[in-house]
């Protein structure tokens, strides 16, 4: 990025630059004096006079200016999908998933940013921000016209950060009768039982939850507030509207030990009849998380970067290599389970449930379907790919165990898209 900046200013261009990096590193970045301008935020009307300036030749010569505003949610532009993108994604996603038709899932974000602190997470370092729900329904509308597609993706941390905003969001997609088919985030800890009933309405097919764990000492490790008799309930309800419950569970935290892993096994047997996948996650570390940035509360040592992978010793507890093999059986033990109740897809692309579920219509055929055309959606798992996948997980293609990693990201690498 920043070879192509000199060349560009070289030529009379000025340069700004964004994103995560930019965000983490901005004085630094400035000290360098390659960019005319660093954006820290979502700062579109600062990006829009910076644009106006540059138009102008104002605004060269001031050393690396910093951008750290945020907009209003509603002050930001409708998305854009080009012409020519949405028909390659057609064509490559039809290919890749293999079903009869093509179908389009558009993504639209609702809000921006968290309020749950979860020790693992770094989302809610940015201030919780959301759309007017006049706007999420107009935009979506007109989306829907234009790319003759009912498929949406609702992208937020959950949709039941804010319940009674929610139901108004919902119940303005009910009353426009678009026939939407969408999957969206849940905490499994919604307190008003009619949420649900308001999601389906509006033509919400699949929740997905971030369960994580139920013990409640890892809860507590998490920073989750909630518990698995709350979690049970909301999966309960939601199966009972017809959603598609997906429950995705990280396994190799700190402090965890088999006894969590049990309990979490236990938990799918107690309530698998309200769970229609799940999802397995081995724990990462993630800069600027609790964790992280804290790493003596939870009793880790963390070890320096080795390939992929950012390793931690347990101060009274397991080291990095024995936390590896861990987590490789608590996988192992979690899929075991999983297959006896009949509960399918690790891993699975959401994009493509939705579009299952929208072919297939029941979640009955649904499932026959992926059984017939998606198999490797009910294998299990080897160890020694999972190892890979910890650390590795950016390099597929040198990976010794190919059948193996088709198994866990078939859904994303398989023929038709690369």
């Amino acid at each position: 990025a920043t070879i192509m900046a000199g060349i560009l200013r070289e030529k009379g261009i000025p340069t700004a630059a964004g994103g995560l990096f930019v965000h983490d590193h901005a004085p630094w970045i400035a000290e360098q004096g390659i960019f005319d301008a660093l954006f820290t935020g979502f700062d579109g009307v600062e990006l829009a006079r910076f644009c106006r300036d540059a138009a102008d030749g104002n605004n060269r010569g001031n050393g690396s200016r910093i951008y750290s505003g945020e907009d209003p949610m509603d002050s930001l532009p409708k998305p854009f999908f080009s012409a020519d993108l949405v028909a390659r994604y057609k064509r490559s996603l039809k290919a890749m998933y293999r079903t009869a038709g093509e179908y389009l899932v558009l993504q639209y974000q609702i809000d921006q940013g968290c309020n749950r602190h979860c020790s693992f997470c770094t989302r809610f370092q940015k201030k919780y921000r959301r759309k007017s729900p006049d706007k999420v329904a107009r935009e979506i509308r007109e989306l829907s016209i234009e790319h003759d597609t009912r498929l949406f993706g609702m992208i937020t941390n959950a949709v039941n950060i804010d319940e009674k905003f929610s139901l108004r969001i919902l119940r303005e997609l009910e009353s426009r009768d678009l026939g939407l088919e969408w999957y969206t985030y849940v905490y499994p800890d919604v307190r008003d039982p009619d949420l649900f009933k308001a999601m389906a309405g509006a033509g919400c097919r699949v929740a997905r939850f971030g369960l994580e764990t139920v013990t409640g000492k890892m809860l507590k490790v998490l920073n989750k507030h909630f518990t698995a008799e709350q979690a049970a309930l909301s999966f309960q309800r939601a199966h009972r509207e017809g959603l598609w419950v997906q429950a995705s569970l990280i396994v190799g935290a700190p402090r965890e030990t088999e006894e969590d892993i049990e309990a979490i096994c236990l938990f799918l047997k107690r309530h698998g009849e309200y769970i229609d996948s799940i999802r397995i996650n081995p724990f990462f570390l993630q800069k600027g998380s609790a964790i992280v940035s804290r790493p003596e509360e939870y009793g880790i040592k963390i070890r320096s970067r080795a390939g992929s992978f950012v390793g931690f010793d347990e101060v009274n507890g397991p080291a990095w290599e024995e936390k590896v093999a861990h987590t490789l059986r608590s996988i192992d033990r979690i899929d075991e389970v999983r297959r006896g109740l009949g509960i399918g897809y690790h891993c699975l692309s959401t994009n493509l449930l939705l579009s299952a579920l929208h072919e297939n219509r029941t979640k009955e055929a649904t499932r026959k379907w992926f059984a017939a055309t998606h198999p490797y959606t009910f294998e299990n798992v080897s160890s020694e790919a999972v190892r890979w996948r910890l650390y590795h997980a950016h390099e597929m293609e040198l990976s010794p165990f190919r059948d193996d990693w088709s198994s866990i990201y078939g859904l994303t690498f398989e023929e038709g898209l690369h």
